[in-house]
């Protein structure tokens, strides 16, 4: 009895090791909605106007109505495609910052997104404002 289960401890070590290294890792969502992820920041980049212009204000992305609907609307898929638990604007619950939401989303699809300070003519009023850049 003891010389079966002897064989029996060695069979399932011999087992136990090739299943560890057969294991199958669990896929990230960045390796599951690929796609998905591209076309919403396609759609992201169209309506914030980074395809006509080099740089966007930050009072031109907190005004834009289309961009904010948007992003409130789509703030499943957001969460669906893209890992959030630590994103600023998901662990502060009071929030509806439209610009953070942006922010982190351009930041974590390897934009590099720079802030800096421009001279621009809005609605007639020249001032300095907080501009976007992508590279």
């Amino acid at each position: 009895m003891q010389v079966i289960n002897e064989q029996h401890i060695i069979e399932n070590k011999s087992t136990s090791s090739t299943d560890s290294s057969n294991e199958r890792k669990r896929r990230t969502k960045e390796e599951k909605y690929t796609l998905e992820r591209e076309k919403f920041i396609n759609q992201v980049y169209k309506i914030s106007g980074f395809d006509k212009q080099d740089f966007v204000s930050i009072k031109e992305i907190e005004t834009n109505k289309e961009l904010k609907i948007f992003l409130l609307s789509n703030v499943n898929l957001i969460k669906k495609y893209w890992k959030t638990g630590l994103w600023s604007y998901f662990t502060n619950k009071n929030s509806n910052d439209i610009v953070t939401l942006f922010r982190t989303l351009l930041n974590n699809i390897n934009y590099n997104l720079y802030s800096k300070q421009k001279v621009l003519d809005i609605e007639g009023e020249k001032k300095r404002y907080n501009v976007y850049y992508i590279e």
